[in-house]
This record gives structure tokens, sequence and C-alpha cells, in this order.
């Protein structure tokens, strides 16, 4: 998965790569992530930094409705000890609980979304990965195997390996 604050950095970045991807004209994995989340013509990375600005919006508003929960508590416990009447203040902290419930809520499902988008969001591709549909697109740079000769015989088949332990005296059978 990837990290929110990459993309927030370098959002460009991860832009080319979705188009990169897209270059091989296909079934690709863009037009799967779009498909998924019902984007297929929009700003996949735009809707991931939207959905990450509104999730950071949420969570300062909750916390400046924690301090301000924290403070009006206080108070009531300093009036209620003092022996006065805190039934306005109280009715004040229950407004901001239930306005926190509002806000949590709807953190859980705006991190739910960004959480699904950033796991269907597919791999950076190295830069000298060439574009294309498949790997048939791919440019061979070194092969270590050889390639199998055309027309050839049963001598031409590597033997089985047997006793390799044997042979480099690493085991002993009696």
């Amino acid at each position: 998965m990837h990290d929110i604050r990459a993309i927030r950095e370098d959002p460009d970045l991860y832009r080319a790569n979705l188009r990169r991807r897209e270059a091989g004209k296909t079934k690709s994995a863009l037009a799967l992530f779009g498909e998924i989340f019902n984007a297929e013509e929009s700003d996949s990375i735009g809707d991931i930094l939207k959905i990450d600005e509104r999730l950071r919006g949420i969570k300062e508003s909750l916390q400046l409705l924690r301090a301000q929960r924290n403070s009006k508590s206080k108070e009531v416990g300093i009036i209620k000890a003092a022996g006065g009447d805190a039934a306005g203040l109280m009715d004040e902290v229950a407004a901001l609980k239930a306005r926190m419930a509002d806000l949590e809520g709807q953190e859980r499902e705006a991190g739910a979304k960004l959480q699904a988008l950033l796991e269907g969001l597919p791999n950076l591709l190295d830069p000298d990965v060439p574009d294309g549909a498949d790997e048939g697109d791919n440019v061979e740079v070194a092969s270590y195997i050889p390639p199998p000769r055309r027309g050839g015989s049963a001598s031409d088949i590597p033997p089985p390996r047997r006793g390799g332990g044997q042979g480099l005296s690493l085991i002993h059978i009696s």
C-alpha cells in the first residue's frame, strides 16, 4: 500500500505511473481501478488527495471539539464543586459529544474509502520498464538460460541431479 504522504508530496509521479499502465490499451490496472470506484474518467490521484484533505479536516475538527469538551467538562466540575448549577454547560457538553460522534462516523467512512483507494492503487513502475500492454512488449536485456534448440534430441536434455550431496562429499552413506 502506498504512503499518502508520498502521494501528497509528488502526485504527478503517481499520475504519470497510472498513465504508463494505461498505455497498453487493454484492461489495465487503471481501468480496473476506475471500475471499482466508478471513476472511469476521473483523476484517481486527485480523488485520493480530496478524500485525504477531507479526512485531515475532520480530524482537526475532532481535536478542536475534544479540547472544547474537555475545558467545558472541567468548568462543570468546578461549578458543581462550588455548589452551582451547571445544567447549561452540561447541555453544551452533550451537544459537543453528539457532534463528535457524527464526525467520528464521517472519519471512519472517509478513512475506509481512502484505505480502499490506496490499496487499489497499483505499484509504481520502475523507470526502466517499457510501456506496453503486457510482458510481450518488454525488451530482453539479458538471458541466463540458453534458448531451447529446435529439433533437438533426448541427448540435449540435461541429466537429472542425483546424489548431489554425495558427489560433493557432503553426505556419506554407508
